[in-house]
């Protein structure tokens, strides 16, 4: 894994610097976290199962103590193939959390 580098703007003097996993810990353990994911712009690799890359997502979320407030995802779904539709349906919480929220293209699904 590899780790990149956030620019943080604490003050306004320059920015600082600093690693992505302390921005995450950091983030995290501050404020509730929204996700957004266009998963056209970064997609979902060949043979993966993208109800495992939600949980992925989430499982780092919730490593550093995180609140998930909203999960959105964007796609076309006239475009996208239906298994994908279909999985990230199913990552979706159940009804009685009310902080997820998927949308595809135009259509929002879930619950805010």
């Amino acid at each position: 894994m590899t780790t990149q580098t956030i620019i943080s703007h604490r003050s306004s003097s320059s920015p600082n610097v600093i690693n992505s996993n302390a921005a995450v810990e950091q983030l995290s353990l501050s404020r509730p976290i929204g996700i957004y994911w266009d998963i056209q712009n970064c997609q979902i690799p060949v043979n993966r199962n993208p109800l495992h890359i939600v949980q992925r997502i989430r499982e780092k979320l919730y490593k550093f103590g995180g609140k998930e407030a909203e999960f959105i995802c964007v796609c076309d779904v006239q475009k996208e193939k239906s298994f994908i539709i279909d999985r990230l349906n199913a990552a979706q919480k159940p009804k009685y959390s009310k902080q997820f929220s998927m949308n595809f293209g135009k259509r929002r699904l879930g619950y805010t």
